[in-house]
C-alpha cells in the first residue's frame, strides 16, 4: 500500500500538534491539515518496528504502542515480520489506550490482521475497540490493516482544540459484538474522514450485537469512496450530529440490514449524499434516514422511505424518478443490485470492492457540469484510480476503467544455450516490463519463445526446439505474473513456443544465437482493466 505523501509529510512536521490522523492509500481530497495556527513546531520522529506476530513481548504491536506512549515525539510504526507469521496479530487483551502521536504502516490489509475478537463482549461495556485514541493523542495513523472483531474510536473534551481523523484503506469485519464499529467525538473544527476502505461482514442478532457502524458527535464527516456490504446492525448505519457538514459520497453500499434491534432507528441521520449506490437495504419497517440532504447522482433501488421525500439541493421536495436522469440528479432503479459484481475482490485495488458490469446504469451516469448535481468531485476511486475514465463520473466506489493501453513491443528477454532458465539480468529486465505494464493499463500480454537454430533440421531437433522455445515462455509468463500480483493487478497470458521461427540475426555465429534464445513480450488492450 502506497501511504499519502503529503499526509506522511505532515505527520513528520507536524510533532505534538493538536490533530489526530488515521491515514492510508493516497487519493486526492483527503482531509489532512488543520488550521496553521494550531501547528508547534516540528517534532523528530522515532520509529518501532514490529518484528513479532505475538501478543505480547518484545518486537509485537502491542510493545510498539506502550513504547510510542512514553515518549513525546512522533512515533513511526512498521512491520518486518518473518515467514514464519501467519499474517494474523490475535489479541488476547486490549492494546494499550493510544496516548501520543503514532503513525501505524500496515503492510497492506490483505496481508496482515489484528484480530481482536477475544475483546468483544455483548454487554456494550464500550471498550471493544482494537485502536482506541484518546484525546492527547493528536496524531494518529494507521494504514495497510485488518481489523476483524472491533473496530475504532477516537474521543476529544470539548476544551481540547480540534481533532482530524483519517481512516483510509482500512478492512472491518466480523465485528460481531461491539456496540459501535466507528465513533468519532470531536468538538468544533474537528474533521473525520473514512475513505477507500471496506466494512463487510458485520452482524448483529437482534438486540445482541453491533448496533451501529459510524457514530459521529460534531467533528466533520466524510465517508467517501468505501464499499460497505452484507452488514446487519441493530440501530443504524451512519449517524452525525452537530453543527458540522457530514458528507456521504460515492460509495457502493448494498446488501445490508438495519433497525434488526426493533429499536426504530433509520440507516443514516445528518448526513448529504452524493454519488453513491444503495442497493438491497433492509430496514426492518423503519425510516431509511432523516436530516438527509440529496446532493444528485445517488441510485437506489427502492424509494427511500422516512426522509423521503429527499430534499434536493435549490428544489423543493420530490420523490425520485425510476428511470436514469440526463442531468445527474439521483433515481431509483429496479435490479440495481444485479449490475454489480456478486462478491468482493480486490480488482486491483488495495481493499475489496464490488466491479460495476458491463450495461450498469451506474457506469458514467454524470458529468461535471450536470444541473443535477452538488457535490465535490473526487479524482481517484476506491483503489486509488482515475475518476472519470469514461465519458463520465461512475456512481459509487468503483470507477470503471477504460483502457488506455497501446500496443507496444516492450522487448525481450534472452537464455542462455538449451536452457528455459532466467538469468539474473533477464529477471532485471523483467522488473522493468512489469512496471511498464502496470502503467500502461494494458492487461494482455502475448510471450513469444524463440530458440536458435543449430545443426540439423529434423523433426526431433524441431520438436525439440519448439518445446525449448515454449519453456522460455512459460518462465516468463511465471515470473510476470507474480510480479504483477504485488502490484494488484491482473493479466491475461498468450504463451507460444514458436522454435527457430523468425530470426532476429544469423545463426551461424554465436553472436547471433545469442540474440535469437528469446522471449518476445508484446501488451495489449484485447483484456480492459476494470
Amino acid at each position: 500500500m502506497s501511504l499519502n505523501r503529503k499526509a506522511r509529510r505532515q505527520f513528520e512536521k507536524s510533532g505534538s500538534s493538536n490533530r489526530a490522523k488515521v491515514v492510508g492509500v493516497a487519493t486526492a481530497g483527503s482531509v489532512l491539515a488543520t488550521q496553521a495556527s494550531l501547528m508547534t513546531p516540528a517534532a523528530a520522529v522515532s520509529n518501532q518496528v514490529v518484528t513479532s506476530c505475538a501478543d505480547s513481548g518484545n518486537g509485537t504491536l502491542r510493545t510498539a504502542i506502550t513504547n510510542a506512549n512514553a515518549q513525546p515525539d512522533n512515533t513511526r510504526v512498521t512491520f518486518n515480520l518473518p515467514s514464519s507469521c501467519s499474517g494474523t496479530i490475535t489479541l488476547a487483551t486490549a492494546l494499550p489506550r493510544i496516548a501520543a502521536s503514532i503513525d501505524i504502516q500496515g503492510p497492506d490489509a490483505s496481508k496482515l490482521t489484528v484480530d481482536g475478537r477475544a475483546l468483544t463482549s455483548i454487554d456494550f461495556d464500550f471498550n471493544d475497540y482494537i485502536f482506541d485514541v484518546n484525546e492527547l493523542a493528536t496524531t494518529f495513523n494507521v494504514s495497510g490493516l485488518t481489523l476483524k472483531g472491533a473496530g475504532i474510536r477516537h474521543v476529544v473534551d470539548v476544551s481540547r482544540s480540534p481533532i482530524t481523523d483519517v481512516i483510509d484503506g482500512i478492512v472491518i469485519n466480523q465485528a460481531d459484538r461491539v456496540d459501535t464499529i466507528l465513533t468519532f467525538t470531536g468538538n468544533a473544527g474537528s474533521k473525520a474522514t473514512i475513505e477507500n476502505s471496506t466494512i463487510s461482514d458485520n452482524h448483529s442478532a437482534g438486540e445482541v450485537g453491533v448496533r451501529w457502524m459510524l457514530v459521529n458527535y460534531q467533528s466533520e464527516l466524510t465517508f467517501k469512496n468505501n464499499t460497505v456490504v452484507n452488514n446487519s446492525f441493530a440501530e443504524s448505519m451512519i449517524t452525525s450530529s452537530g453543527t458540522e457538514a457530514a458528507v456521504v459520497q460515492s460509495n457502493t453500499i448494498v446488501n445490508n440490514a438495519t433497525g434488526t434491534g426493533g429499536w426504530g432507528e433509520m440507516s443514516f441521520y445528518g448526513v448529504s449524499l452524493f454519488g453513491n449506490i444503495i442497493a438491497n437495504l433492509d430496514t426492518h419497517g423503519f425510516d431509511t434516514c432523516a436530516q438527509v440532504l440529496d446532493k444528485g447522482a445517488n441510485l437506489f433501488d427502492a424509494q427511500p422511505t422516512g426522509c423521503l421525500p429527499l430534499q434536493p439541493v435549490g428544489q423543493p421536495a420530490a420523490t425520485l424518478p425510476t428511470v436514469p436522469q440526463a442531468d445527474g440528479s439521483s433515481a431509483v432503479i429496479a435490479n440495481l443490485r444485479n449490475t454489480l459484481s456478486s462478491s468482493l475482490a480486490l480488482n486491483s485495488g488495495s481493499t475489496p470492492s464490488l466491479k460495476l458490469l458491463p450495461g450498469s446504469p451506474a457506469l458514467n451516469y454524470y458529468q461535471a457540469n450536470d444541473s443535477g448535481i452538488h457535490g465535490t468531485l473526487l479524482t481517484t476511486d476506491q483503489r486509488g484510480l482515475a475518476r472519470p475514465s469514461g465519458s463520465g463520473y461512475d456512481v459509487g466506489a468503483f470507477e470503471n476503467q477504460e483502457s488506455t493501453c497501446t500496443t507496444a513491443n516492450l522487448g525481450v528477454v534472452r537464455f542462455n544455450k538449451n536452457s528455459a532458465k532466467l538469468t539474473k539480468a533477464g529477471k532485471k529486465t523483467l522488473d522493468k516490463y512489469v512496471s511498464s505494464i502496470v502503467a500502461s493499463g494494458c492487461r494482455t500480454v502475448t510471450l513469444n519463445g524463440y530458440s536458435a537454430a543449430i545443426g540439423d533440421t529434423t523433426k526431433a531437433k524441431t520438436k525439440f526446439r519448439k518445446n525449448l522455445s515454449k519453456k522460455r515462455a512459460v518462465a516468463v509468463q511465471k515470473y510476470v505474473k507474480s510480479a504483477l500480483a504485488t502490484h494488484n493487478v491482473s493479466a491475461t497470458f498468450v504463451v507460444q513456443g514458436l522454435g527457430a521461427k523468425n530470426p532476429v540475426a544469423s545463426n551461424k555465429r554465436e553472436s547471433g544465437q545469442k540474440k535469437n534464445r528469446r522471449v518476445e513480450i508484446v501488451i495489449s488492450k484485447l483484456r480492459a482493466l476494470n
